[in-house]
């Protein structure tokens, strides 16, 4: 619901990109994180680039006491505000399968005018893969918020080339607006990155660092840029030039062959 952040496959170096655009000649769309020493290799296989977006991203290689130092200082309060306030997360099973729809339809699903035909669908979806947290208001309490994350080889967009348990990114959230004073959101987020550390996760992807609740919870951003093939052996070549270093072989030829020209 949150929409589907484009991930690179992994971090290429120079030469690894190289090799691997010259065996797949067919690719015209590839997603890189943004690395200056990338760019002339790009432009040697004719690609330009065309779109760079900022994304958050909780490395969660780091220890859990620097992820926590990490997070702006209106997030840790609403984590601790939660907990204090009695807001318990669990794994939601089969069981909740009614509930977490109510908090979604009631909550996303009114707030964004989403139908309930696109809802319902997820719910068991995400319950399936233990991938849906639930905040309730105490243990026996109403369910107040849910957050849903997944792998994200398992995703239908373009991430889904990417290698399986790199990235767990956050795919949906919900909260009954009633209960958002006690901030459900900030704990469910914090709980389901603590949860994908656990489970060998290197990334925690909130997604595109467009909305301020997302860039609080990490200090950290990274830029990917998408890169896309060029039709035209002109545009190609004029693409090659401009990363090219003056004075290297290549320009040097085709200023010579410019020359004869005229």
């Amino acid at each position: 619901m949150n929409g589907d952040p484009v991930l690179p496959s992994r971090a290429f170096t120079a030469d690894e990109l190289h090799d691997f655009l010259r065996a797949n000649g067919d690719c015209e769309r590839i997603y890189l994180f943004a690395d200056p020493s990338l760019e002339p290799v790009c432009a040697k296989f004719g690609f330009i680039r065309h779109l760079a977006r900022p994304i958050v991203s909780l490395d969660l290689s780091l220890p859990e006491e620097i992820l926590w130092s990490d997070l702006r200082g209106k997030r840790r309060n609403g984590i601790r505000y939660a907990r204090r306030h009695d807001v318990k997360v669990e794994v939601a099973t089969a069981a909740e399968h009614e509930c977490a729809t109510e908090v979604f339809l009631d909550g996303y699903g009114a707030r964004h005018g989403v139908p309930v035909e696109q809802i319902r669908p997820s719910i068991p979806y995400w319950i399936e893969r233990g991938n849906l947290l639930l905040a309730r208001l105490g243990c026996r309490g109403p369910a107040i918020a849910c957050v849903a994350s997944l792998d994200a080889h398992d995703m239908s967009g373009p991430s889904k080339h990417v290698e399986p348990g790199a990235y767990s990114l956050y795919s949906a959230n919900s909260s009954l607006r009633e209960y958002q004073k006690y901030k459900p959101n900030d704990l469910l987020v914090w709980e389901a990155a603590l949860r994908a550390k656990a489970a060998g996760y290197r990334h925690y992807v909130l997604g595109s660092g467009d909305a301020q609740f997302k860039r609080e919870f990490s200090r950290g951003h990274v830029v990917v840029n998408e890169w896309v093939r060029r039709k035209s052996p002109v545009a190609r070549f004029l693409a090659r030039l401009r990363f090219r270093p003056i004075g290297s072989d290549e320009a040097e030829r085709a200023g010579r062959s410019m020359e004869k020209k005229t």
